[in-house]
C-alpha cells in the first residue's frame, strides 16, 4: 500500500511539472523605443551604435532576452546577415504584475550604447552599387524565464545612408 502511494505521489509530481511546462505561455515583449533610427554607412567593417533600446515585458512571467541577429536589406532584397553568438546578451526582465498594469506601469529594461556589426561584404555592396541607403533589421529573441524553452522574436529597423 505504501509503495502504491509513493508511485501515485511520484506520478502526480511528474504531471504537475509537465503541465507547468505546457501551460507556460510564450514570452510577450515589445520594443517601445530605440534611439538612432539611422546613421551614415561606414566604408569598412565596423559597428553602428544604438544609443538606447527600451524592451518592455508584457508577460506574467520573467523573460530573458538571450540573443539577436541582424539582416541587411537593399529595397526588399536581403544582401547580408550577421548572427550574434548569444554571449552578447542575457538580459532578464521581471514579470509584468497585475498591480503594475493597474497603475499603468510596465516591466522593462533599457540597453545603452549597444553596438551592431556591419560586415565588410555589406559595406562593399553598398559602395560598389552606389546605393543611397540600406535597412538593418535587428531581431531580438526572448525566452521564458522559467527555462521551458519557449521563445518569441521581435525586430526593429535602422537605416544606413550615404
Amino acid at each position: 500500500m505504501r509503495r502504491n502511494m509513493l508511485i501515485l505521489f511520484g506520478f502526480i509530481v511528474i504531471m504537475i511539472a509537465v503541465s507547468c511546462a505546457i501551460m507556460t505561455p510564450n514570452p510577450d515583449f515589445d520594443i517601445t523605443f530605440y534611439n538612432r533610427l539611422g546613421t551614415s554607412m561606414p566604408s569598412v567593417e565596423s559597428t553602428v551604435r544604438i544609443d538606447t533600446i527600451r524592451i518592455v515585458n508584457n508577460s506574467p512571467m520573467p523573460i530573458v532576452i538571450n540573443g539577436f541577429s541582424v539582416e541587411y536589406y537593399h529595397n526588399t532584397s536581403q544582401i547580408g546577415s550577421w548572427v550574434g553568438d548569444g554571449t552578447e546578451m542575457s538580459v532578464q526582465i521581471p514579470a509584468m504584475t497585475d498591480s503594475m498594469e493597474a497603475l499603468g506601469d510596465s516591466a522593462f529594461v533599457h540597453l545603452y550604447a549597444w553596438d551592431i556589426l556591419v560586415p565588410q561584404d555589406v559595406c562593399d555592396q553598398f559602395t560598389n552599387n552606389s546605393w543611397e541607403e540600406i535597412e538593418m533589421r535587428v531581431y531580438f529573441t526572448a525566452e521564458d524565464g522559467y527555462g521551458y524553452g519557449k521563445e518569441t522574436t521581435k525586430d526593429i529597423s535602422l537605416f544606413l545612408v550615404r
